[in-house]
């Protein structure tokens, strides 16, 4: 469940604006529960059904792709002249959740401790283009460089746990 926002605003011919809202609930609604079975389609430990207690649990992503629950973000692109683009981007990522192994939460203490929280992040990023026209105007190619993170934010975008305490 979750809501989004995306928008470009033109105030004069020279300027774009641009914006992005996200924000998502993502959990588990109820427990699991089933048999475990081998790669040769043999029950494991006996056929005996096993719960995972993940109601309630935020979803944290799949494989090491960890999904934000929260994302925004504002820019702007500059014209100053004909062909040059310069632009810059402030995004903010928050609410991100490690991927959990659904297997481990066979208890309902693990489904209390829940999944690992990632630190909330922003980024800052800057750049510019400009399109070189041929002898026939409408045909061109586009040089132009990009500074991401141009604060040199340290921030962790994906976690493969759901290890919460430090050893």
């Amino acid at each position: 469940m979750g809501v989004e926002f995306d928008a470009v605003y033109k105030p004069f011919p020279f300027l774009d604006i641009n914006a992005m809202f996200s924000l998502g609930d993502y959990t588990y609604k109820g427990n699991a529960s089933g048999t475990n079975f081998d790669d040769n389609n043999n029950p494991i430990d006996g056929a005996a059904n096993t719960t995972l207690y993940l109601d309630g649990v935020k979803v944290g992503g799949s494989s090491n792709n960890s999904i934000p629950q929260l994302t925004s973000s504002l820019g702007a692109t500059i014209k100053p002249v004909k062909d040059l683009n310069v632009y810059g981007t402030w995004r903010y990522v928050g609410k991100i959740y490690s991927t959990i192994d659904a297997q481990t939460f066979t208890t309902e203490a693990n489904q209390a401790r829940g999944t690992l929280k990632l630190p909330d992040f922003d980024l800052l990023d800057v750049g510019a283009s400009y399109k070189i026209r041929l002898r026939n105007h409408d045909q061109y190619f586009t040089v132009g460089f990009n500074i991401y993170n141009l604060l040199d934010t340290t921030y962790i975008s994906d976690g493969a746990t759901n290890i919460l305490e430090v050893m």
